[in-house]
């Protein structure tokens, strides 16, 4: 009875769940939850920190790989030049290294200076100039960029040898179309003496073209000129039947004589040039769709457009320019001289004498049969004393 009223009154002691004590003990196991997830979180920030930390150890210098040397370049600096790099760091996928193997040391190390300090103070060649101004493409560097076609521009100024340089370097690499137009006028007004470099041949043939189909080309002498460029030209290169269509087609056959095509398709032959191209010019010169001319009447108001407008009466070229000099053949070149043609000999039989008469009346021939007689003779005597 004892254990029974114990366990009665055990029973009648706990107080029935009411709804307070439920919320209580919700309140506090998401409160326990939540101190859980906070340190979790503060775990995960503090593993974080140290990761972006080492992250940003390693990614603190950017290593440029050249031919000889590794050169290392700090973020920051390369971030202020290059929009590339500034945009790799914002993503979060910088790079740690980059191969220049392939660009020559003097232009790596004037790509170092003008990042760390923001300004190339070495002199450079033509080919470094290049390769900087390639480097200075596919990193986003606007002003390392101007920088250098400004100096291109200004390199074009000192000499006709410069010009050549710098129009070559114009088709080689990517450079704005106002610099390449301000090359190309400085070309337009020194052409002539251009001309007579003995590398003219080396000049690229797209700006060749610009240059001879512009308006703005200063010809004093006659469009025979322009001829006589375009031959000078093709005579240095290999591919002539692939360039000779594009440059004669920038000739203004308006401005030529019935005389001047004669000479120009006789110049040809005398180059040694193939049949194809003598057909093609000798096409392009009497269609009536190669008379090309200008009718603009700002270019014919302008005197010094000397191309543009018809030509109503077409002027002679002078007597030096009759011969077309710059594409004249150089003579040094030896010539094949054709033989002369020898008459053949006529045989007659009755007058000629026969074979063996000659050979009888040829004193070495009768001597030589006198001595095998003798012999023959001496021969029979020693044979006969033998007998005895």
């Amino acid at each position: 009875m004892e254990t029974d009223n114990k366990s009665y009154t055990g029973e009648l002691c706990r107080s029935p769940p009411t709804n307070q004590s439920k919320e209580k003990e919700k309140e506090s196991k998401s409160a326990t939850k939540s101190e859980i997830s906070s340190k979790s979180t503060k775990s995960s920030s503090k593993s974080t920190k140290t990761s972006n930390s080492k992250g940003s150890d390693r990614c603190a210098v950017i290593r440029l790989i050249g031919n000889r040397s590794v050169y290392h370049v700090s973020v920051d600096d390369f971030v202020k030049v290059s929009k590339l790099i500034k945009q790799q760091q914002n993503s979060g996928n910088l790079m740690t290294s980059i191969d220049l193997n392939r660009f020559s040391d003097q232009s790596i190390l004037a790509f170092v200076n003008f990042i760390q300090n923001g300004e190339i103070r070495t002199s450079l060649t033509y080919y470094a100039l290049t390769e900087l101004i390639t480097l200075a493409k596919t990193f986003w560097m606007k002003e390392l960029k101007i920088s250098l076609e400004d100096c291109l521009v200004e390199a074009s100024r000192n000499s006709e040898a410069d010009l050549l340089q710098s129009l070559i370097i114009c088709d080689v690499t990517h450079i704005s179309p106002d610099t390449e137009r301000q090359i190309q006028l400085a070309a337009m007004e020194s052409f002539e003496k251009m001309v007579a470099l003995p590398d003219f041949h080396r000049l690229p043939y797209h700006q060749l073209c610009q240059i001879l189909s512009s308006c703005e080309l200063t010809v004093t002498q006659h469009e025979m000129f322009i001829v006589d460029v375009i031959l000078l030209w093709l005579s240095g290169q290999r591919n002539v039947n692939s360039y000779a269509p594009g440059l004669f087609l920038c000739v203004r056959t308006k401005l030529l004589s019935p005389v001047d095509k004669t000479l120009i398709i006789e110049r040809i032959n005398i180059l040694g040039m193939p049949e194809k191209v003598v057909r093609l010019v000798r096409n392009i010169l009497e269609s009536t769709n190669g008379l090309r001319c200008c009718v603009d009447a700002a270019h014919i108001a302008k005197k010094n457009f000397t191309r543009c407008g018809q030509a109503a009466t077409l002027a002679a070229f002078g007597t030096q320019y009759s011969a077309l000099p710059l594409s004249r053949p150089n003579f040094k070149i030896k010539i094949k001289k054709t033989k002369e043609t020898k008459a053949k000999p006529v045989f007659h039989p009755d007058e000629n004498p026969k074979v063996m008469d000659l050979i009888q009346n040829h004193p070495k021939s009768t001597q030589k049969s006198q001595n095998s007689r003798k012999k023959f003779a001496n021969s029979k005597k020693r044979k006969k004393m033998c007998m005895y």
